[in-house]
């Protein structure tokens, strides 16, 4: 995504546009619906469904938010859908003839995994439920060729970019210090997010309600062991226990032929890969400091929820409705419909530009000519700052990890006879009074040119280099404690002179 932003932006150098990341999105939309319609074409054979799912998707909270959000993940979800039309062409095509397809698939691992490292948690766990089907149903061939194109491709992919591999094993320090729940409370939260942005309705789940199903499942199992013990030599328990082991034995024998048939195979893995993306984002991420803005990283895992669920609801009413087909088209479409009222009146976009908001426009013509003092905590945010920077007469950034600050002393490094602004990341600081002991200090000063080669950055390393040397220009100060708190935070502006 940082590639082709890049490459737009410099088709319009000394520019700046949110239509430069928007174009990206929209183009990303698009092919995310064409995608949507060809995969549930294939998996449904009607292309009227198809339709169906597109307009489900175009009108969804997800759709939305995915398609607002300048970021890599309305691009995630399209790699991650080419992913599953691939596969289901290989499976529609009886896995014969399927070269350009595998091909495909291993350039898709490259791209997916080169957009975001979670293209590589649903990849992993697609492909893992397809090649055990191709097992069951010995496919060897078809398994091997697929299995060589998806590991050639994540190879690939490592090699190009290594640092993806210290990064997975690794993790994030961003929200170290944290208060750490139970898993159960990230998924109830995780949980209430998927349904909410798809079906418009949660499922909340108390704490206390779950310690109370424990107790009665524990309290049921006691029961049943006493009792088995008590009508143990009877009869009529003895053929209780005859009937429920047939049960369950045919059951289990019904589960292993609806596994082993064909038709199953791209169903069954794509149900058990959204439901174990749903529990693997809830494990990796840190539901607790993102919020509600955890949805992104599900982007991609909801849209694909959104196209089996418009099947499995169609396919359900087609049963019920078996010999009056017109009225499993109707009712089909009123639920559709009551679905997408629901979560749009019930939720709204994390990613909606507020009203009451300046736009960067609006920030950069203020700060134009005036030394700004900015007060924050991450660094690599500097991107974000930079195109409001840039007619800035003179910048000084200070990070406070680790220092204290004395706004005064601060202020000697600015002409006497200049405008001054202070910027302070709302989330990011304590009160004054909360001050630590001198230490080496982590503020630097970032001329114009610094700003450019911050926005234009390509890795990380070379972002730190820049940031490096800016901070060569300042030493010893003391300055304001900051405490990292939150992702992101509201940016306060002072006139301190």
């Amino acid at each position: 995504f940082e590639i082709l932003l890049n490459f737009v932006c410099s088709l319009f150098p000394n520019t700046f546009s949110w239509w430069y990341g928007y174009c990206i999105n929209i183009l990303s939309f698009i092919g995310i619906c064409v995608l949507l319609f060809a995969t549930t074409r294939l998996l449904s054979d009607s292309k009227w469904l198809g339709v169906a799912t597109v307009l489900f998707y175009g009108f969804s909270i997800v759709g939305l938010s995915s398609t607002i959000y300048l970021r890599m993940y309305s691009l995630l979800t399209l790699f991650t859908l080419l992913l599953v039309y691939l596969v289901v062409r290989v499976f529609k095509k009886n896995y014969r003839k399927c070269t350009l397809e595998y091909i495909l698939i291993g350039l898709d691992m490259i791209l997916g995994g080169l957009t975001h490292f979670y293209f590589l948690v649903f990849a992993f766990l697609f492909s893992a439920f397809f090649c055990i089907g191709l097992m069951v149903n010995k496919e060897w061939k078809a398994l091997i060729k697929y299995a060589v194109s998806a590991v050639l491709g994540v190879v690939v992919y490592f090699v190009l970019y290594p640092y993806s591999i210290y990064k997975m094993i690794s993790g994030t320090s961003m929200y170290d210090g944290t208060i750490q729940f139970k898993y159960l409370w990230y998924l109830r939260t995780t949980l209430s997010i998927f349904l909410t942005e798809t079906l418009g309705f949660s499922i909340s789940i108390s704490l206390e309600a779950w310690l109370w199903f424990v107790f009665a499942l524990v309290v049921i199992i006691v029961t049943f062991v006493l009792l088995s013990f008590v009508f143990r030599k009877d009869q009529w328990y003895k053929d209780f226990l005859a009937c429920t082991k047939e049960k369950i034995v045919s059951t289990w024998k019904k589960l292993a032929l609806a596994f082993k048939s064909k038709e199953s195979i791209i169903w069954i893995s794509l149900w058990l890969t959204v439901l174990g993306v749903l529990l693997v984002v809830t494990k990796i991420s840190n539901v607790q400091a993102m919020g509600l803005a955890t949805d992104r990283y599900m982007f991609n895992d909801l849209c694909v929820f959104i196209m089996l669920f418009v099947c499995l609801l169609y396919g359900i009413l087609r049963r019920i409705f078996a010999k009056k087909q017109i009225w499993a088209g109707i009712i089909f479409v009123a639920f559709s419909v009551f679905f997408l009222l629901l979560q749009n009146f019930h939720f709204e976009s994390e990613y909606l530009f507020s009203a009451e908001k300046r736009t960067v426009k609006e920030l950069t013509e203020e700060l134009d000519s005036k030394n700004v003092i900015l007060v924050g905590n991450a660094p690599w945010r500097l991107e974000w700052y930079a195109v409001m920077l840039m007619k800035a007469n003179r910048v000084l950034y200070v990070n406070t990890d680790d220092d204290n600050l004395n706004l005064a002393e601060l202020m000697k490094e600015l002409p006497e006879n200049e405008d001054a602004l202070l910027l302070l990341e709302k989330s990011s600081y304590i009160p004054k009074d909360k001050v630590l002991g001198e230490g080496e200090s982590t503020a630097f000063e970032l001329s114009v040119n610094d700003l450019q080669l911050i926005y234009t950055a390509q890795t990380e390393n070379e972002l730190m280099s820049i940031l490096d040397e800016a901070s060569e220009r300042l030493k010893n100060r003391e300055f304001l404690f900051v405490e990292p708190n939150t992702f992101v935070g509201d940016i306060e502006f002072y006139s301190i002179r």
